[in-house]
């Protein structure tokens, strides 16, 4: 996986399983563009309070700090590619915060199968060039290209929706099971429960998570530490820090000092 801190990093990795089964996939949410083309494979695809169904040749942009999951049944032949890469390679241009869903057409296809032919035969900074060109292009196609084929939807359980845009609204003000089911008129132990069994994570886990990657938001702007926390509705200082090492493996103010070194280098 690549680091958030290096904005060069990419990686890429094409793999094909002979068998799957449950729990071979885990929920996602990180700071950097995922691109993931299912060659071959079916299931469902969650992207925060969405969901969609696939069966193969399908391919889908996750932009930053979007949860994401993949619930793939067992079954033979799996195969996908995956792209991560940091946002700061990408012009503003092709830069997204909505999700792409999409049939992967000839074009598509020829861009993947290139990584592949690129990795046979070039390493070092050749290679990362060439890997960005393709990136940029699939990016391209994805703000700019022709609307792919449609892709069905999965329906995802209205209260799971209503519980995801009350969390993404509340980011800023504590928030606990009890409060969030008390604002969706239901019991605290009903929505715990449906919410894990439909997102893969439990509520509380995926409010945590939230709240972190919105933390980080806030000291990129320049908010200090104890700051941050005050904004996010942490009654306790010392959780705060330590939900915030738990998310990203590095303290709050090592993060903000190593993101204000980036921008001034950049």
């Amino acid at each position: 996986m690549i680091s958030y801190a290096d904005p060069q990093s990419i990686h890429i990795n094409h793999a094909v399983s002979r068998s799957t089964k449950e729990g071979d996939f885990q929920t996602h949410h990180h700071l950097f563009y995922e691109i993931l083309f299912i060659v071959n494979g079916s299931g469902v695809f969650l992207i925060e309070d969405s969901a969609c169904e696939f069966s193969g040749n399908t391919v889908f942009l996750i932009p930053p700090q979007q949860y994401h999951v993949l619930k793939v049944p067992p079954q033979r032949n799996y195969e996908r590619y995956i792209i991560n890469f940091s946002p700061d390679i990408l012009p503003e241009a092709l830069q997204t915060a909505k999700p792409v869903i999409r049939q992967a057409d000839e074009n598509i296809l020829d861009l993947f199968q290139k990584t592949d032919a690129y990795r046979e035969t070039f390493q070092g900074e050749p290679l990362y060039w060439l890997q960005r060109a393709v990136i940029t292009e699939l990016m391209a196609q994805f703000c700019y290209g022709k609307a792919g084929q449609y892709v069905p939807r999965a329906e995802l359980p209205a209260l799971v929706q209503s519980a995801i845009h009350y969390i993404g609204d509340n980011l800023d003000r504590p928030l606990d099971a009890s409060l969030i089911a008390e604002a969706l008129f239901v019991s605290k132990t009903y929505l715990s429960h449906v919410f894990a069994k439909t997102m893969n994570i439990s509520l509380m886990r995926y409010v945590r998570m939230k709240k972190i990657y919105r933390a980080r938001e806030y000291l990129k702007q320049g908010n200090s530490v104890t700051r941050t926390a005050e904004l996010l509705g942490y009654d306790s200082y010392h959780t705060f820090l330590r939900n915030y090492y738990a998310e990203f493996h590095i303290s709050p103010s090592e993060d903000k000092r190593l993101s204000n070194a980036g921008d001034e280098h950049g």
